[in-house]
C-alpha cells in the first residue's frame, strides 16, 4: 500500500482559498520552454508530459466555454493526474536536488503549492464532488486550478531548468525511471482505492 503524500509544511485550514477571477486569456498564449525537449527517460521530459496533461484539465476547468459535466470530468481525471504526480515528484526529485542553494527556494515554493493544492483536494473531496456539483464546488475547482497551473509555471520557468545543468544525464534517466515507477504504483493504487464514482450525465 503506498502511503499517504506528506507535503513541505501545515497550512491554515481556515485561510481564505476561495477562487478569485482572473483573466482567463491570459493563459492562452503560454509555450512550454521545453516543448522541444525530446529525451522519453529523462525525468524533465517525463515531468513535462505530466504537465502538458494537468494542463488541460486546468484549461477546461477555467474555460467559461465549459459545461458543468466538462468541467466535473476535468475535475476528476486532474485530481487522480495529480494525486500521483506530485507524489513521484517530491519522493522522486526532490531529495535528489534539495542540496543546491539555488534549487531549494524554488522546491519550497514548490512544495508550498502541493500542500495548497492538498487541502483543495481534500475540501473537495468532503463535498462529494465525484457525485455533486454547485457554485462551491466549482469555485474550488477554478481555485485548484489556479495553483496546479502556478506550479507548472513555476516548475518549468526555475528549477526544471537548474536541474539539467546541475544532474548528469545518466542520473536525469534514472529519475525519470524513478519517477515513472512511483507514479504508476501511486495511480494503481488510487484507482483501486476510489470510491464508486458518477459524473454528471
Amino acid at each position: 500500500m503506498v502511503n499517504k503524500p506528506i507535503y513541505g509544511r501545515d497550512f491554515d485550514r481556515d485561510k481564505n482559498l476561495t477562487y478569485r477571477p482572473q483573466d482567463e486569456s491570459a493563459d492562452v498564449g503560454y509555450v512550454s520552454p521545453f516543448s522541444e525537449f525530446n529525451d522519453s527517460e529523462n525525468i524533465v521530459n517525463v515531468i513535462i508530459k505530466q504537465h502538458q496533461e494537468l494542463r488541460e484539465f486546468v484549461h477546461v476547468i477555467k474555460s467559461l466555454n465549459s459545461t458543468s459535466v466538462e468541467r466535473q470530468r476535468a475535475l476528476l481525471d486532474m485530481v487522480n493526474l495529480w494525486t500521483a504526480y506530485s507524489w513521484a515528484e517530491e519522493n522522486t526529485l526532490y531529495g535528489e536536488v534539495a542540496f543546491s542553494a539555488e534549487i531549494k527556494p524554488y522546491l519550497d515554493e514548490a512544495t508550498e503549492e502541493q500542500a495548497i493544492a492538498q487541502i483543495l483536494i481534500e475540501e473537495l473531496e468532503e463535498l462529494n464532488f465525484r457525485l455533486n456539483w454547485d457554485s462551491v464546488i466549482q469555485n474550488k475547482a477554478k481555485a485548484l486550478a489556479e495553483v496546479v497551473d502556478e506550479h507548472i509555471k513555476n516548475d518549468e520557468a526555475t528549477y526544471l531548468k537548474l536541474i539539467l545543468e546541475l544532474l548528469p544525464q545518466e542520473d536525469l534517466q534514472l529519475l525519470g525511471r524513478e519517477f515513472t515507477r512511483q507514479f504508476e504504483a501511486t495511480a494503481a493504487h488510487n484507482k483501486a482505492s476510489l470510491k464508486p464514482s458518477r459524473v454528471l450525465s
